[in-house]
């Protein structure tokens, strides 16, 4: 089809056709050569097979919106495309292609027969605004790496707090920190006593000595017994006679980790650094509490350097990977777990690390196999059994989503306390249209740990299917709580508003996603711009909309909607301008010739 050829392409789709009939892409790709060869009819009747065939097609949904659309049937064309959009992909995957595409589409479907005056200004731009999506970006940040979730996600120290007595550590230019759930990466490794130990006692008095030795005992005695406060009192007296011995920091910084105090263990594997520069555990034990902390950054240096000390160790290149699959550097993470697994053959959660990096990368066959491989190493592993849940559920299909409910319930009657798996079967309720039982499970998910962000904008979108706006507004306040820095949820917290028509928050929530967005959200200006529109705030609606022309300077929904706000505000020249413009790029836009008439006319008077 890219060189026209479409007699053969025909030919092809047929031949795939009479193998499979039940093929959904080969109809696709025949009503594609049909649409291409003006068979509208044609393209229209393989679209919709396609769609029996997978009602979830996205692409098929938005070709047969497009073709309704030149049959001139604007109603089934908008009703297929918001179709569409219900099951398109997530913002934070969208491309600046994908956005131009959708955008374009949207305003080829403006109504024809609408006129446009001050009063009626809300419905136009209604017509052409982007919709943000519910179901399908659902998973991108609540699935997290194994095991043990932070017990305190949602702290964020501030940075010069940070680092209390010893020096400073090699720093990173980027300090990414994410707001994700994180793994409890391997046990901090045992202390290993340096020579600078050895000399220090040797100095030593014997009272001194015995003193030490017994607060030493003692504190071995309490952490045996999971008395990790005794453990640092009496670590912490021991100091205060010798503030010299790198294995009471070392031991205390451990106790601290085990109380998730880890801005205070930073602070005692750093005195052990100070002391002992080559004590490669040291760094890594130090880079794990500095993960626990979000300086994913400088985790990473202090994982590096324990490797240059010590290249042996799989847990050291193991928990650099993390790092790296945290900020979402998903080749590089796929790297180091692919080092630790060489090192250690039967180093589980490597494998199924790696294949939650495969996910991401959307090479479900490699993520399979490495999450297959975790199971096959320890059967008992729930988040390998999850994970491939997820696999299932994200390649869709009905098959695969009964498939991927199987092994949720597998999961679930392993563990009935885990989380993950919960909020993953309520993922494919919710794809099933099963929108109760979905929330049942997100409810479910939210008992078992109320700090996961994820799981409350998960019940909010099932609430939204179900059109209760309010219970849906209600989970997406609670979703910014927990994670006050993520912008799909302000997008749709945003939608909330907007249907609600408390559009003056609406607009704090859209800007509120602008600012947090990594790229420039094109998403949230145009919702933005509806918003103030609405309000006849048509200056600002132009902005917004010129942000968007900025980006893409093709785009017909923009451009149309900027131009019908000139006109509003009496801007006739540019109102001219933009529909000019846009009647370039589709010489069929009737909306906007009918709009650029009446400002020709408006000249005129």
């Amino acid at each position: 089809m890219k060189t026209k050829q479409f007699k053969e392409a025909l030919d092809d789709c047929n031949m795939l056709i009479k193998i499979d009939s039940n093929n959904a892409n080969a109809y696709y790709n025949r009503g594609t050569v049909y649409e291409k060869t003006d068979h509208i009819e044609k393209a229209i009747e393989d679209y919709s097979k396609c769609l029996k065939i997978d009602p979830n097609h996205i692409n098929a949904s938005y070709a047969i919106s497009a073709c309704e659309s030149k049959r001139g049937n604007f109603e089934k064309a908008i009703e297929y495309y918001n179709s569409a959009l219900e099951k398109d992909i997530s913002p934070q995957k969208c491309d600046l292609k994908m956005v131009e595409s959708l955008l374009n589409e949207e305003t080829r479907k403006t109504r024809s027969d609408s006129r446009i005056t001050k009063s009626s200004s809300a419905e136009s731009l209604e017509e052409s605004k982007i919709r943000i999506v519910s179901v399908d970006m659902r998973t991108e940040k609540p699935e997290k790496p194994i095991f043990e979730p932070a017990a305190n996600s949602t702290f964020k120290p501030k940075r010069k707090k940070l680092f209390l007595k010893p020096p400073k550590l090699p720093q990173s230019k980027n300090n990414n920190r994410n707001n994700m759930d994180l793994l409890c990466p391997q046990n901090p490794e045992l202390f290993q006593l340096s020579i600078e130990d050895m000399k220090q006692t040797e100095e030593l008095s014997p009272r001194i000595t015995s003193e030490l030795n017994k607060y030493e005992s003692d504190a071995l005695e309490a952490k045996k017994k999971g008395k990790y406060n005794e453990v640092v009192r009496l670590l912490s007296n021991a100091l205060k006679i010798n503030s010299n011995l790198s294995k009471f920091y070392y031991y205390r910084a451990h106790a601290y980790h085990k109380l998730g105090d880890y801005t205070n263990a930073v602070n005692d594997y750093s005195q052990v650094i100070m002391f002992d520069t080559n004590n490669a555990n040291a760094y890594y034990n130090r880079g794990i509490a500095l993960n626990k902390l979000f300086y994913y950054d400088d985790a990473i240096s202090d994982f590096s350097k324990a490797i240059c000390l010590n290249p042996n160790k799989a847990d050291y290149y193991h928990n650099r990977g993390f790092s790296y699959q945290t900020k979402k550097e998903y080749v590089k993470a796929i790297s180091d777990y692919s080092k630790s697994i060489k090192l250690d053959l039967f180093y589980f959660k490597a494998f199924c690390n790696r294949g939650v990096c495969w996910e991401k990368l959307e090479n479900y066959e490699e993520a399979l196999k490495d999450c297959e491989k975790a199971l096959e190493i320890n059967s008992d592993c729930i988040e390998a059994i999850t994970h491939i849940a997820k696999i299932k559920e994200k390649k869709g299909g009905e098959e695969n989503l009964k498939e991927a409910l199987t092994d949720y319930n597998n999961a679930i009657t392993m563990n009935s306390s885990f989380a993950p798996a919960f909020n993953g079967r309520g993922i494919v309720y919710d794809k099933l249209k099963l929108y109760k039982e979905a929330i049942k499970d997100y409810s479910k998910a939210i008992e078992l740990n109320n700090k996961n962000a994820m799981y409350y904008y998960n019940r909010g979108c099932s609430y939204k299917n179900l059109g209760s706006f309010k219970e849906s507004l209600s989970d997406f306040t609670k979703a910014i709580e927990c994670d006050p820095s993520e912008p799909i949820i302000y997008g749709f917290r945003g939608l909330m508003y907007r249907n609600l028509e408390i559009y003056s928050k609406a607009i704090d929530d859209y800007s509120k996603q602008i600012e947090h967005s990594s790229n420039t959200s094109l998403r949230g200006y145009a919702e933005r711009a509806y918003c103030y529109a609405k309000i006849l705030d048509y200056d600002n609606a132009i902005k917004d909309y010129t942000a968007i022309i900025d980006k893409i300077p093709n785009n017909l929904h923009a451009l149309y909607n900027r131009g019908f706000s000139y006109k509003l505000t009496g801007k006739i020249t540019e109102a001219i301008k933009d529909f000019n413009y846009v009647l370039n790029l589709d010489h069929n836009n009737e909306n906007a010739n009918i709009h650029r008439n009446q400002c020709y006319d408006m000249l005129k008077k």
